[in-house]
């Protein structure tokens, strides 16, 4: 806390009721405006306001408050929003304890000094405000709803004491709430068909592939679907008339953008699923990294600020892979929170994330797609299931208590000499098998006997160099 005397000012830059401080009086509310202040120290609250500080705080005025606890109120205007965001930071150098409130929602967004005055007790008021959890990363937010993202820098302490709510998921780990998404696949690969059962999904509140999910409504801007086609997914789906999801198919659109923001407003969905993103925004060049990205961060502050989660679905160049593989310029991932990556291996469809934040998909799962139910399942782990087949089929080879050498286990096992190596390793660690150091330094395995004493050469992992995964 930063110690110093008050300095010699004007009365026109001191808080005004200032006289009236004493030292036990309790917490100070600052608010935006002098009728406010008032108001409530006309009904004996400790309250007070710099005249003009909403539009001209100064960090000057912060001295007043030196080891005092500092209630802010604010209103929901940018005025106070902005007065709200510079005091906290300059009153936190010096005060006790600074708390943010914004009170629009507690009096149901009336006038405060009207709701006051005309059915508002100051018990009732207090009791509000002391309800009220600190506002200040909601302040922030709705600064940056309203185009006022500005440069504010917080220390650490600032950091580490502010109470930031956990993150809102609408799917476990992978979507956010507020957050914007891309689906991206080669043509024919399946992500339509993968976003609706997503969506059908979410709107029960079903789990998806062992993940929890937050039940919501959806919209679904379906730019290439065929009514009839998309009648039939949807019964496969078991979607009920009734059903939380609204659709816009077909039909092209000029400039989606434009209208998006009020739809969300009137809908109110939980996900809102876009499909192709390229013929719902207009952009003359998709490898135009500037324009791209200026499109994207149009539909995060959408995202941001309605709450909705945005998901966008869009192609796959031939040869890319992951975060590189996405069609267009590189400005498209960079804005995004999740990117879902949909492939094929053999018969199964392969899914993976890359994410911002959460628990993405990596390794990648398998995903089976049942035609009759237009669901997917989940196949087992790309890397788990190719772990066990490889494991099962070491174990395979013992049929006696005959040592094998890792030389005849590779040539007899399909996989990578490292995923052998390693599952070799777990094997011995587990005690499944004994590992052996023969005469010439070459290794083999038997099957655990009891009270087999275990191998004690080397590290454990003596056997994995050469980037073979075993030593010959």
């Amino acid at each position: 806390m930063i110690k110093a005397s008050k300095p010699k000012m004007s009365d026109e830059v001191r808080p005004i009721f200032y006289s009236q401080w004493s030292d036990d009086c309790g917490p100070i509310y600052l608010v935006d405006n002098e009728g406010l202040a008032i108001e409530l120290n006309s009904r004996g609250l400790p309250a007070t306001a710099f005249i003009g500080a909403a539009q001209n705080w100064k960090s000057e005025y912060s001295i007043y408050f030196s080891r005092k606890k500092v209630i802010l109120l604010s209103e929901d205007r940018i005025q106070g929003l902005r007065f709200a965001n510079k005091a906290y930071r300059e009153l936190s150098k010096v005060a006790t304890s600074v708390r943010v409130i914004l009170i629009s929602e507690l009096i149901n967004n009336a006038d405060a000094v009207s709701y006051l005055k005309t059915f508002g007790t100051l018990e009732a008021f207090i009791s509000k405000v002391n309800s009220g959890e600190d506002d200040m990363h909601r302040l922030q937010q709705e600064l940056l709803k309203r185009g006022e993202g500005r440069l504010n820098f917080y220390s650490a302490a600032e950091i580490l004491s502010s109470k930031i709510p956990p993150t809102d998921w609408l799917w476990e780990g992978v979507l956010p709430a507020g957050g914007v998404s891309a689906i991206v696949g080669k043509p024919k690969m399946g992500k339509t068909t993968f976003a609706k059962f997503l969506a059908s999904r979410m709107i029960t509140g079903e789990g998806i592939f062992g993940r929890a999910t937050k039940k919501c409504s959806a919209l679904l801007i379906l730019l290439e679907e065929v009514e009839s086609e998309l009648k039939v997914t949807l019964t496969k789906l078991g979607v009920a008339p009734e059903a939380p999801m609204h659709f816009h198919i077909c039909s092209q659109v000029s400039d989606g953008l434009s209208e998006l923001e009020s739809v969300i407003d009137d809908l109110s969905p939980g996900i809102v699923i876009i499909d192709p993103i390229f013929q719902f925004i207009e952009v003359k060049d998709t490898n135009d990294y500037p324009e791209i990205s200026k499109r994207i961060r149009s539909l995060v502050l959408i995202a941001r600020k309605s709450g909705a989660h945005i998901m966008i679905l869009h192609h796959q160049n031939k040869n890319g892979v992951e975060a590189n593989g996405v069609l267009g310029s590189t400005g498209f991932f960079g804005a995004l929170d999740t990117l879902i990556l949909l492939g094929r291996e053999k018969d199964r469809v392969t899914l993976s994330s890359k994410q911002r934040f959460g628990e993405p998909f990596d390794p990648a799962i398998y995903l089976n797609f049942d035609q009759n139910t237009a669901s997917f399942k989940v196949g087992g782990d790309q890397a788990t299931s190719t772990d066990i087949e490889i494991r099962d089929n070491i174990l395979g080879l013992f049929v006696c208590d005959e040592p094998i050498t890792y030389r005849d286990i590779k040539e007899n096992v399909t996989g990578k000499a490292s995923s052998i190596g390693a599952i070799l390793n777990d094997l011995v660690s587990k005690g499944t098998l004994v590992k052996e150091k023969g005469s010439r330094g070459a290794f083999s395995f038997r099957l655990a006997v009891p009270n087999s004493p275990p191998y004690k050469g080397g590290n454990g992992n003596d056997f994995e160099t050469q980037g073979s995964g075993v030593a010959q």
